[in-house]
């Protein structure tokens, strides 16, 4: 359950010991609100490291008095969650296991939960299931260890092109006592039609487990029952001379736990005035080098014009169309990669609001200077709805922004205005605002040097006077009578055009003639 971490230029405290580096945890302080978060766009954390200078250490402290109550137990909660498929290729949301009653699949998944609990404490489980079942509504039985503690009914589909793929429901089961010291959760579908599919979207559980770090490397902990108390002592057992405890409820500023060893258990005290959250741990965790990454510094670049952003392997071309707008148009143009832009504004994870919040930076200085903010953004490679490249030959260089909806057709969408709404109070998950756009966007979707090569010469060309013909004075509408009409009307605003303009309407009836009449307009320019 770690959190996402952006901060810009902030300092971390770090424990150094023999020129090892400590694992800096971080989780969600919440208390009963607790929901885990899986990272979007990416699954590794990445640290910059700089050697040299003064750099901040991890204080030490442990409180005095006599406590007002001492504990060897916390609240454990446990996670799960698989990214395996995402059911209209379109939408942030993936959902993971399937069950259904095909050959070769299963209708029953059972998940073994690690650990020892303590038994004859309540267990809660929280779940989110989906289910395809057209006509019948279908269900799940939710069992822990043997008996069946919830059954969880998903409504039906229908079987309309543009209704919802398939339904979700969230449960939260609480039990009474947990009937076993180890725990495993079952989840078995009850199809309610022919062809019905489920799928787990992820679980959480919640159980009380005893502090215990025999046989791990780390354990985060920590106990909602305990807030208020003036002064907690907590009996850690399992452990040896390299034991260390880190209070991490602010991840960016541990305070490392000194307390006694007598044996294998370490006390220690704290107040909790509020939920702390701890880690303990014995040995560190080795983290992948990655390389050094060159100095830059995209925030002491000039407020450019005219924004490029493209992955390494397109700058070439990146730099050919911006060279050629400097030399034309005057523009100041900045040619910014991927890459950069991850390591300045996301500490090196790829993630599209990243790209939205270094263009938002050019936009607020310009603001504040009084001077232009930049006109056009410029998004140079190919995108997908996959952002962690789980798709074999997957072309997401350049993402995009994907809806929430991932389980309507009609709802879910891909788009790159979500660059463009750089003021404060703009939100694209909003419905409350109106969001208007502040910069030109476009994008140039390729995918191979090939193809960069081949668009920048097309837009070249466009502006050579050798390519001058009737093709530049026509313009073609594309219209449906769907939607009440809604399209025809928007054709219709092509009417208001100068007259400067040739007007043709390919009317045809079919797709495969509408098809050719467009491709040849297209082709003509």
């Amino acid at each position: 359950d770690l959190q996402r971490l952006i901060r810009a230029r902030e300092l971390s405290a770090v424990e150094v010991t023999r020129a090892h580096i400590g694992r800096i945890e971080s989780v969600n302080p919440a208390i009963n609100a607790f929901r885990h978060q899986k990272n979007l766009y990416s699954d590794t954390v990445y640290y910059f490291l700089t050697v040299g200078g003064t750099g901040a250490r991890i204080p030490s402290s442990n409180a005095t008095g006599s406590p007002s109550v001492t504990t060897n137990q916390f609240l454990y909660r446990y996670a799960h969650e698989l990214d395996t498929v995402n059911l209209l290729s379109s939408g942030k949301e993936w959902y993971g296991e399937e069950f259904t009653d095909a050959p070769g699949k299963t209708l029953t998944r059972s998940f073994t939960l690690p650990g020892s609990f303590l038994q004859g404490n309540p267990v809660t489980v929280r779940s989110r299931l989906i289910a395809r079942s057209i006509g019948t509504a279908g269900r799940f039985d939710l069992k822990l260890n043997d008996p069946i503690i919830a059954q969880i009914t998903i409504p039906a589909t229908s079987s309309g092109a543009y209704d919802l793929f398939a339904r979700e429901e969230e449960s939260v089961v609480a039990t009474t006592t947990a009937p076993s010291s180890a725990l495993t959760l079952s989840y078995s579908y009850v199809p309610g039609s022919f062809n019905s599919q489920a799928w787990l979207n992820w679980f959480e559980i919640f159980h009380r487990k005893p502090l215990n770090l025999t046989g791990l490397t780390q354990l985060d902990f920590r106990d909602p029952g305990l807030v208020g108390q003036s002064l907690v002592e907590f009996v850690l057992s399992g452990a040896n001379a390299s034991v260390q405890v880190w209070e991490v409820t602010n991840p960016l500023s541990p305070v490392r736990k000194t307390g006694t060893l007598n044996g294998n258990e370490f006390r220690f005290r704290d107040e909790a005035p509020d939920l702390r959250e701890y880690i303990a741990f014995q040995g560190y965790l080795t983290p992948t080098a990655q390389g050094r990454i060159a100095n830059q510094d995209i925030h002491g670049l000039a407020v450019p014009d005219y924004i490029l952003v493209a992955p390494p392997f397109l700058l070439t071309q990146a730099n050919r169309l911006a060279q050629y707008h400097r030399q034309r148009n005057q523009w100041q143009v900045a040619v910014l990669s991927t890459n950069e832009i991850y390591q300045e504004f996301s500490s090196g994870q790829p993630d599209p609001s990243a790209i939205r919040n270094c263009v938002k930076m050019f936009y607020d200085r310009a603001r504040s200077a009084g001077g232009t903010t930049p006109r056009f953004l410029a998004l140079f490679g190919d995108a997908s709805f996959d952002y962690k490249n789980r798709l074999q030959g997957n072309t997401n260089l350049v993402p995009g922004y994907q809806h929430s909806a991932s389980l309507d057709p009609l709802s879910t969408y891909t788009s790159d205005d979500f660059f463009g709404y750089l003021d404060d109070q703009e939100d694209i998950n909003s419905q409350a605002i109106t969001n208007l756009l502040d910069i030109g966007i476009g994008r140039i979707p390729a995918n191979q040097i090939s193809q960069a090569t081949a668009y920048v010469d097309k837009v070249l060309a466009y502006h050579d006077r050798a390519s001058l013909g009737p093709w530049r004075n026509k313009i073609t509408f594309i219209a449906d009578d769907e939607d009440q009409n809604l399209h025809i009307e928007d054709a219709e605003i092509g009417g208001i055009l100068r007259q400067g303009f040739q007007g043709r309407c390919p009317v045809a009836v079919g797709a495969d003639l509408v098809t050719f009449r467009l491709e040849r307009h297209t082709e003509r320019g």
